[in-house]
């Protein structure tokens, strides 16, 4: 969708899956636990949003 920056001041914007594994990368990357990215992940959008992507 677009993106902006070179090298580590890069940021992509885009659409694409996202599973365990990559979940756990990206957290790594960012230096936060990954059950914070979950964390906030709910509290912007529900657990109910989150099932209903899921199934």
């Amino acid at each position: 969708m677009g993106s902006t920056g070179q090298d580590e001041d890069f940021i992509g914007v885009g659409l694409w899956s996202f599973n365990a594994e990559l979940r756990e990368t990206v957290a790594q990357r960012a230096g936060i636990p990954a059950a914070q990215s979950r964390h906030w992940f709910d509290s912007a959008f529900g657990v109910k949003s989150r099932l209903a992507q899921v199934g």
